[in-house]
């Protein structure tokens, strides 16, 4: 199976992303981590992640995106829908309007970022022409720590994310996917 490389853009407008159940459950590192300055945006060198500097900075370490069927569209491969695609630092490309601010409960984001990712040949006009394709988690590394802490639109509500996407992929509301950052084909 053939892979090819494409070009995405996703463009925030002050979204609010929350902390997932994982990432509550980890408090101490969680509360470091929120006092702590607002996550870089860098791509990391192998000598610095070899070395360990990544490590001295809170960053954001990978962003997941995902195509899931809204039930109106048919997908031509079997794999495509609730299929995840995950570019870690070293996949971003332009991110310097990118900003993260926390907020009460979570973190607001606003800017663009435009990453690459790789995808099968047989699926690609599913995620380029579908339309499709959504912006689902962040996942952070904090400072002097090397656990993950992950950020979505529902955070630590997975029943209510499992609620809504069930009523999506059916056809039957948009509330899932509303209030997510738009993305772009490049």
């Amino acid at each position: 199976m053939s892979r090819k490389k494409i070009k995405i853009k996703i463009i925030f407008s002050d979204e609010e992303i929350y902390p997932t159940a994982s990432t509550i459950e980890k408090a101490q590192v969680h509360q470091s981590f929120r006092n702590g300055d607002p996550p870089a945006i860098k791509v990391w060198t192998d000598s610095e992640v070899f070395n360990g500097t990544n490590g001295k900075t809170s960053h954001l370490s990978w962003i997941k995106l995902r195509l899931l069927n809204n039930g109106t569209q048919s997908f031509s491969h079997k794999l495509s829908n609730g299929s995840n695609y995950v570019a870690s630092f070293n996949n971003f490309i332009e991110f310097s309007t990118l900003s993260f601010t926390f907020s009460e409960d979570g973190i607001s984001v606003k800017g663009s970022m435009v990453i690459t990712l790789s995808i099968l040949q047989e699926m690609l006009d599913d995620v380029t022409k579908s339309g499709l394709l959504y912006f689902d988690q962040f996942g952070f590394i904090a400072k002097n720590n090397t656990d993950l802490l992950e950020f979505s639109k529902y955070g630590h509500q997975w029943e209510k994310e499992r609620e809504e996407e069930d009523l999506y992929s059916k056809g039957n509301s948009v509330d899932f996917i509303s209030g997510r950052p738009k993305i772009e084909i490049i």
